[in-house]
């Protein structure tokens, strides 16, 4: 079993090469996906649901998050 709390595991990406930007508008690097929605939690944003694909083209989870007002 492993948990995943934001801990530094490698670097993730992004697809389309997007980056998240902070407060001073730097590019915030993310350790693994838990610290890239930890983020997003902390910026308000609420995690909705993640599903995944596994075709020849296109193998990656997807997570839906709605900013609350």
């Amino acid at each position: 079993m492993e948990i995943d709390f934001g801990q530094e595991t490698k670097s993730i990406s992004f697809k389309n090469g997007t980056n998240i930007k902070d407060e001073r508008g730097r590019n915030v690097k993310f350790n693994s996906m838990m610290d890239a929605l930890n983020f997003m939690s902390a910026n308000g944003y609420v995690f909705q649901f993640a599903y995944t694909t596994n075709d020849e083209k296109d193998k990656a989870v997807y997570y839906i998050l709605k900013k609350n007002k």
